[in-house]
């Protein structure tokens, strides 16, 4: 009955280091964007996705030229090697807005686009959908790092304020925040994402929550041409 009972809490404690460890492997990449008029840009951050036995690719809106006639395709670089890993041609949906004009919008900074399958040598991360987090929940950051394999480093940081359509937060390490827009936070609690930096500066920062990417996802949205998604309406 003891042996029972130590195998017992064992496993217990096993579940819950799985559930509280970092995410691991290569779900971070560099966005390529191939514009109808042709131009190639390199803007912001994207990341995997998986929900639900369906596999994403996700970034942030608010870099996004809505007004260059359209986006052709997207295509996830590895940050390290500059490979491309994943592309894009449709989005789960139009996004819920072309711009961020106040705090309220933050909520919909996200693009979400279908992927067959998460590419092999890749992972996709998981995300939550939490009402509020408290002031000092703990995250972890992948900072991304064309230096390291991974393409990233990390970085924790903390939640300053849960606004319900945003979130602030602090870093607690010095981080150049230019071209990572769109980079996901991690709970320290689960492991799972609960938000992705839109901005900020070095005294804080803010994320669009990751709760709004769940609802639309449970919204079963249809799958449109990026040309007709990324443009004027």
């Amino acid at each position: 009955m003891r042996n029972l009972l130590l195998i017992t809490l064992l496993v217990a404690s096993t579940h819950v280091l799985c559930a509280n460890e970092k995410p691991t492997g290569k779900f971070l990449f560099q966005p390529m964007l191939i514009w109808a008029t042709s131009e190639v840009t390199h803007q912001g951050t994207g990341y995997l996705l998986k929900h639900e036995n369906h596999a994403y690719g996700v970034t942030s809106i608010h870099f996004l030229d809505f007004d260059a006639g359209g986006l052709f395709e997207a295509i996830w670089l590895d940050v390290h090697s500059s490979k491309p890993i994943a592309g894009f041609r449709t989005s789960a949906g139009k996004p819920k807005t072309t711009s961020i004009q106040k705090f309220e919008d933050i909520q919909n900074d996200f693009l979400i686009m279908p992927l067959e399958k998460i590419p092999d040598g890749c992972v996709g991360i998981e995300i939550e959908k939490v009402a509020h987090y408290s002031k000092g929940h703990k995250l972890w950051f992948p900072n991304k790092a064309e230096e390291e394999s991974i393409g990233y480093t990390w970085v924790e940081a903390e939640i300053v304020e849960d606004k319900g359509h945003m979130m602030t937060a602090r870093l607690l390490s010095e981080v150049k925040l230019q071209g990572r827009s769109g980079s996901p936070f991690f709970s320290q609690e689960t492991g799972k994402a609960i938000g992705m930096l839109m901005g900020g500066d070095e005294n804080e920062i803010y994320l669009c929550p990751t709760r709004g990417i769940v609802d639309s996802l449970e919204s079963n949205p249809t799958p449109i041409p990026l040309m007709e998604s990324i443009t004027n309406r």
